[in-house]
């Protein structure tokens, strides 16, 4: 064995997914945008990365193919082994940038653009300050290969942390130029971390049975049969009011953004009415979207009442509390997926009662029966070269995702996150993506995710481009239900 093999490991079926996903130019990136409590220098900052990059090697890693293994579509990411990178330098690895506006969308969307090479010596992550005459904003930007959104986050709460040591220790005199030199860094590293496959294999174990019924149901069961169970099931009728399709999913094709922020006393008074009607932020939130998107969004496109198909990610950390650490920079997300038919016209929370109990019900069930992580597992026996095609030729997709990582505190000694901003690219399934992310100065950002043929969409009397307009009422909605 030589000195770096105890560092090098085959990829697990998830990473090989991201892989696939990285080849085919899927889904570039997601980034997490933090404002600290005071502006920190380079010289601090280059000794804190440093410590970071030390203590986490997921950080200093990449994905490298293997000699002679070029067929992608056959190797699925098999052909390819996780290693660390020879020498990460800071000037590399962090881009400074003037912040001549405000942190908007225009900048998401500039940062949806960058792309992360796997094979090569560099970390499939980047950080980029930007700065301008009032503040400093640290986005931790990155392959989704390196963890999920969670991740993110953890990585702002050890940068945070090692900041806060390098000011009270000597080390912040001179700036460092090189970061990670893995020849002479290596003995200094911890053990490489395990993958959240292998550190709770049980959590993407689908069953025999799961396996079974899920493939048959897939390939087997005709379409009219489907058709009818969901009708029972569900007590509708979807072929009356089909699931919302504006168009197949598109390869290489860049997001559009809006944001709304819900500011920190907003979110108070909202999360107080919330509680007392024993509601939670995501199914509520989701409802009012749901109907925001069917008043003034589907009416851009048709008279029709459409159902929907919503995705909500859930964490599967919360099934581990004692391996929070150990899971930081990993993937440990499924979907739970929701169809709903058409939401009722009301003004309140009260209006929206039932779909909102639905969305909850639905969200608890998927993770009692962990279904979704079932369906996620099911990434081991499937060929991902040809699904990822496949979702490339549909012609219908899902109509939205809601990614929520919650409320987070993170705060040493006498720094703090005072906002984050959780942005990504929106892959090819969803016709929108809904990432959302708070804190206790900030309040709530929501970052709205389309592509191409939403944000052309014009209402027609007033000739505004009709997302505009369902940002502005989306939160008018949140705010006004709860009154």
């Amino acid at each position: 064995m030589t000195s770096g093999d105890r560092y090098e490991r085959e990829p697990t079926f998830v990473e090989r997914y991201e892989i696939v996903r990285s080849i085919k130019e899927v889904y570039t990136n997601f980034n997490i945008t933090a404002r600290y409590s005071k502006q920190v220098d380079q010289c601090v900052l280059s000794h804190a990365l440093r410590n970071v990059l030390l203590k986490n090697p997921a950080l200093v890693m990449n994905y490298f193919r293997k000699e002679g293994k070029l067929d992608d579509a056959k190797e699925q990411g098999h052909n390819f082994i996780r290693k660390p990178v020879q020498k990460i330098a800071f000037d590399e690895l962090v881009t400074y940038q003037k912040l001549s506006g405000p942190m908007d969308e225009s900048v998401l969307k500039k940062f949806n653009e960058l792309v992360f090479d796997l094979d090569k010596e560099v970390t499939l992550w980047r950080l980029i300050i930007l700065e301008s005459a009032e503040s400093q904003y640290l986005t931790f930007i990155t392959n989704h290969i390196i963890g999920d959104a969670n991740a993110g986050t953890s990585f702002h709460e050890d940068l945070v942390n090692e900041i806060v040591e390098v000011q009270q220790s000597d080390q912040k005199d001179v700036p460092l130029e090189t970061l990670f030199d893995f020849s002479k860094d290596k003995s200094s590293l911890p053990a490489f971390p395990k993958s959240t496959v292998d550190l709770v294999p049980d959590l993407y174990n689908p069953s025999l049975w799961f396996k079974a019924s899920t493939i048959l149901q897939k390939h087997l069961v005709p379409k009219f049969v489907i058709n009818l169970v969901n009708k029972y099931v569900y007590s509708y009728d979807f072929e009356q009011n089909p699931i919302f399709s504006n168009g197949g999913a598109k390869f290489h094709a860049r997001a559009h953004y809006r944001m709304i922020n819900v500011s920190a006393s907003e979110t108070k008074a909202l999360l107080s009415s919330l509680r007392s009607k024993k509601v939670t932020f995501t199914p509520y939130f989701s409802a009012v979207a749901l109907q925001t998107l069917q008043d003034v969004v589907f009416q851009c496109i048709s008279n029709k009442q459409y159902s929907t198909n919503l995705s909500v990610i859930v964490n599967g950390r919360r099934f581990y509390p004692d391996l929070q650490e150990q899971m930081k920079y990993n993937s440990a997300a499924s979907v739970c997926t929701v169809i709903q038919k058409p939401m009722p016209s009301a003004n309140s929370i009260d209006g929206l009662a039932e779909p909102i109990k639905y969305i909850s019900n639905s969200i608890s069930r998927s993770l009692q029966t962990r279904n979704g992580f079932s369906m996620a597992g099911l990434l081991q026996i499937i060929n991902l070269w040809e699904i990822l095609s496949q979702i490339g030729e549909a012609e219908s997709r899902a109509t939205m995702e809601i990614s929520n990582i919650g409320n987070k505190v993170i705060k040493s000694k006498d720094l703090e996150v005072e906002d984050l901003i959780f942005s990504q690219d929106n892959g090819v399934s969803p016709h929108l993506v809904f990432s959302s992310v708070s804190t206790p100065v900030g309040g709530i950002n929501v970052v709205i995710g389309f592509r191409d043929e939403l944000e052309e969409l014009v209402i027609p009397e007033s000739n505004e481009k009709a997302m505009d307009v369902f940002a502005r009422e989306l939160k008018t909605r949140l705010l006004e239900y709860v009154k």
